[in-house]
């Protein structure tokens, strides 16, 4: 079973993390950050939502006001699961909005929980996917492809938020 979607932090933190108070879960997030694979991401927290940046080893972090949290807090949680063969494009664990890296890697974040997870920007995996529903004919679930994964890694690109796949 694959399960995917929105929400790093539910899926990856410990389960007294994703729902305790959002202290411990901004400070985690906060030290993924400081990994530096991306330059801006957004995350729920409870019912605000979080946006972390990482500038010149500098991790800022804010709250959304309602305006801008409204699309995201909308979504919800937006998972899904799988009993699927995917594309290979889709085989990373954290597809990742405003990627410093210009190609996929692994995590190297030493104590965390996202360390030796591979990642990729996600522009690449919508560049792959797209690419990979126009030439392959056999592709299985096209139509789930499309309208489900394509159609939430866009709403991610759009919104900054980071793509699970585990």
């Amino acid at each position: 079973m694959t399960s995917f979607g929105t929400g790093m932090l539910y899926m990856m933190a410990d389960a007294d993390l994703a729902e305790g108070p959002s202290g411990p879960a901004v400070a985690w997030l906060a030290e993924i950050a400081a990994v530096g694979l991306s330059r801006r991401f957004r995350e729920t927290v409870g019912d605000r939502v979080v946006e972390f940046t990482y500038d010149g080893g500098e991790v800022g972090v804010r709250w959304l006001s309602d305006a801008e949290a409204a699309p995201i807090l909308a979504a919800g949680g937006d998972w899904g699961d799988a009993l699927r063969d995917w594309p290979s494009v889709l085989d990373s664990d954290l597809h990742l909005p405003n990627c410093t890296a210009g190609e996929a890697g692994n995590v190297e974040a030493d104590g965390l929980q996202v360390d030796g997870s591979y990642f990729t920007p996600i522009e690449l995996t919508i560049a792959g996917l797209r690419e990979a529903l126009a030439d392959r004919e056999d592709l299985e679930d096209r139509e789930f492809l499309e309208t489900e994964v394509l159609a939430r890694l866009e709403f991610c690109r759009t919104h900054d938020l980071v793509f699970v796949v585990y």
